[in-house]
């Protein structure tokens, strides 16, 4: 009996890639087509909408779910595709493109198309957190807050510059709460202000908080940061961008499969660059939860 056509479902986050996206995915389409695939292409048209489109999609019996976006449309899709055989393939098309960084991918059309043709199928952790799964990274604190802040006046697609005003309102507004961090059950015994939870080493842009975090190994990377006040958060801000954070001797490195979070009022949480929620927050690592094309 012939196998049947592999089936491939792009979703599009229309605003990522400077308005380019369906100029770039069309080449895409039109070249799994020649390869004799069976392609729907679906375009997202509001928040969340990418989770629901990947979840029909499995219901489909589809192959492949090719995600064209950002980091923000990624982890929508990811939780639709979490614990199936559906594989996931990224074109990253966004500002930070966390995950594309982390695994190498490209944004070339012909390179898209060899990665859904003739990728290796990866199984990756994921970190849980308040029922919402990540891919890549998680925070509790600055830059969490920064995300509430972004997510308040966010009208469109943003770029590196689009941060420039928020991370500056926020630096002089963030009010520094101690958080009471346990690792799977030990408390730390160290001040904590600010918390990078790895799933991946990249974070974005210039940025390698947890430089020896792997996707695969089992549980989560995270850097805890204990000095408060905007002349810290500076120095902080600083080293982080040639990677010297960790010489800090407040700064320290940590590895668990279970973080949990907890302060004396609410503390932002962001997952994947994007405002979820706020403390109390649990963070787990659920083991080779998705599947992901990556080259071989």
């Amino acid at each position: 009996m012939a196998r049947s056509r592999r089936r491939v479902c792009i979703i599009v986050n229309p605003i990522s890639g400077r308005g380019q996206a369906h100029r770039r995915v069309r080449r895409v389409e039109e070249r799994l087509l020649d390869a004799g695939c069976e392609v729907e292409c679906l375009t997202t048209d509001e928040a969340g909408h990418a989770e629901a489109l990947a979840r029909s999609a499995v219901s489909h019996g589809t192959d492949t779910v090719l995600v064209c976006g950002g980091d923000g449309t990624v982890n929508e899709a990811v939780q639709g595709l979490v614990g199936t055989s559906t594989a996931l393939a990224v074109m990253p098309l966004g500002t930070a493109n966390v995950l594309g960084h982390e695994l190498g991918l490209s944004r070339a059309p012909r390179r898209v198309t060899a990665l859904v043709l003739h990728g290796r199928r990866r199984k990756l952790d994921l970190g849980r957190c308040a029922g919402r799964y990540f891919i890549c990274m998680a925070s509790v604190g600055f830059d969490a807050f920064v995300t509430r802040q972004m997510a308040d006046v966010r009208t469109g697609a943003i770029n590196y510059l689009s941060y420039v005003a928020p991370v500056w309102r926020a630096f002089w507004s963030y009010a520094f709460e101690p958080l009471h961090v346990r690792v799977d059950g030990a408390a730390l015994d160290v001040p904590v202000y600010h918390l990078v939870i790895g799933n991946t080493r990249s974070y974005g842009g210039p940025f390698t908080m947890t430089p020896w975090a792997r996707p695969d190994d089992g549980r989560l990377d995270a850097v805890v940061f204990g000095g408060a006040g905007r002349s810290w958060l500076g120095l902080y801000m600083s080293a982080t961008t040639v990677q010297a954070h960790h010489r800090f001797a407040n700064v320290r490195y940590l590895r668990g499969r279970r973080f949990e979070v907890e302060a004396s009022r609410e503390v932002a949480v962001q997952l994947d660059g994007d405002f979820r929620t706020h403390t109390p927050a649990a963070f787990e690592c659920v083991d080779d939860a998705i599947t992901v094309l990556v080259n071989r």
